[in-house]
């Protein structure tokens, strides 16, 4: 893509590109950075029509809030202010970077009050990884009674969380949601041997937002509140409590991906049980989710069997090395 078609695709004047390209002041050229971090190969970059590939653009949107974590364009102030979520580091981890407001907001204190970044992102502000933010969380941790009045759950509905779902009196069919939570996390439960347990609020808080009482930003959900029996599903694809940060989503956030109706896994799974990717895990209350990523894959696997099936269309684009490419449909 040339530094034209860039500005095109992300909705910016030509001389922000030129600045991403060039660099300024200490700051190394943005988007070479980004190929670098990926590992891309960039042998158009020099001379008067420097040309980057495709995905190292996608990549460097993604990482500085002008996409968000699924490739859509981020309106508003994603444009020209701080994004407005957390963003996708590019490279192989695929980590979340959180920046200055989003930390604040985790840790609820001042942003005077953060620790030292993890580091510099691509347009040279600061950036912390979720981790990070976890471990300088202030100690502070809640009883079943706490985590019931906070949660607006009932005190049954805590001690399941704590003890895992017991069916017909035998073995736990579900195991104690909050401690898989931990496990997820490394996060050590010393004060579950007391009388009564305690659990550390982060853990608390990264369980809600794992199985979509709270959305990314801490905030409740209020159509779900207070609905933790039956087989309700998260309006909006929810955040792993692994420190990477990964989205969960969910079947009818796969089926919306796909343009599928339903929101039952067992008539897709009969319509694409040849095609449909098996899950990448069950959440802490059993459901099965998939992570962005896969779902990614299906659908460059959906496009090359169309393709298969009648013929390839004219190519959306080539790369850096000339070879075409296809996106997929609903990316077209």
């Amino acid at each position: 893509m040339s530094l034209e078609d860039i500005a095109g695709e992300l909705d910016v004047d030509v001389s922000t590109v030129r600045g991403w390209h060039e660099g300024g002041g200490d700051s190394p050229p943005a988007l070479q950075a980004v190929a670098k971090a990926m590992r891309a190969k960039t042998p158009k970059a020099a001379g008067d029509d420097p040309r980057y590939p495709r995905r190292v653009v996608d990549a460097f949107a993604q990482a500085v809030g002008l996409r968000d974590a699924f490739g859509r364009p981020v309106r508003g102030e994603g444009k020209s202010r701080m994004p407005l979520y957390p963003t996708v580091e590019p490279g192989p981890k695929k980590r979340r970077r959180w920046y200055e407001h989003h930390a604040a907001a985790e840790l609820q204190t001042q942003k005077g009050g953060l620790p030292e970044p993890d580091g510099y992102d691509e347009l040279d502000r600061p950036y912390w990884y979720r981790s990070t933010l976890f471990y300088h969380q202030p100690e502070d941790s809640l009883s079943l009674a706490d985590i019931a009045r906070e949660y607006r759950v009932s005190r049954q509905t805590a001690q399941r969380w704590h003890k895992g779902a017991v069916r017909n009196g035998k073995a736990p069919a579900i195991p104690s949601a909050l401690q898989a939570t931990a496990a997820l996390m490394e996060v050590p439960l010393p004060e579950l041997a007391q009388p009564r347990p305690r659990y550390p609020r982060q853990v608390v808080q990264a369980f809600a937002k794992g199985v979509g009482f709270l959305n990314d930003k801490g905030e409740f959900v209020e159509e779900l509140v207070g609905r933790t029996q039956g087989r309700w599903l998260p309006l909006e694809p929810t955040v792993d409590p692994r420190p990477e940060g990964l989205r969960r989503m969910y079947l009818p956030h796969v089926a919306a991906e796909l343009g599928w109706e339903g929101a039952s896994i067992a008539p897709i799974r009969s319509r694409h049980q040849l095609d449909f990717p098996e899950e990448d895990g069950h959440d802490e209350l059993a459901r099965p989710y998939w992570f962005p990523f896969t779902i990614e894959d299906y659908k460059r696997y959906l496009t090359r069997r169309r393709m298969d099936r009648v013929g390839a269309p004219e190519p959306d684009g080539y790369d850096e090395d000339g070879e075409p490419y296809w996106l997929p449909p609903s990316q077209q």
